[in-house]
């Protein structure tokens, strides 16, 4: 089995500082999420159109992303966010049933709210003097 995945992630940010200690942030994203999934065996209990799929995916999309900051001494911090996106699903399998070569394709968005969306953060800064 072949496994690879990734995310490329960039964005702006706007920060408001509301105490000495405490930092609002907000900002928007663009995403770009990718995998690829690759299986051949030659197990003779599967049927031949399970023997050998491949699929990829790719997720581009918008992220929003708004939270605080909490300096806890001049180099830690804490901070809080939530990044919920929007995003455009395009995937592609490719299987072989018989002698042929069968390609599916499936399309849609979706908003992705969830556990992965809420994020908590230990933040080291390095300081050059």
């Amino acid at each position: 089995m072949t496994d690879l995945a990734g995310t490329f992630d960039i964005g702006l940010e706007k920060r408001k500082q509301i105490t000495n200690k405490l930092t609002a942030f907000y900002g928007i994203n663009f995403v770009v999420m990718t995998t690829f999934q690759r299986t051949k065996t030659e197990d003779p209990a599967l049927s031949r159109d399970l023997r050998h799929v491949s699929v990829f995916s790719v997720n581009p999309g918008l992220g929003f992303n708004s939270g605080f900051i909490y300096t806890i001494s001049g180099e830690f911090s804490i901070a809080a966010e939530i990044s919920p996106r929007l995003l455009y699903h395009y995937s592609t399998t490719e299987r072989i049933s018989g002698a042929i070569k069968v390609n599916d394709t499936t399309q849609g968005g979706s908003v992705n709210i969830g556990n992965q969306s809420v994020k908590f953060s230990l933040i080291y800064h390095w300081i050059k003097d």
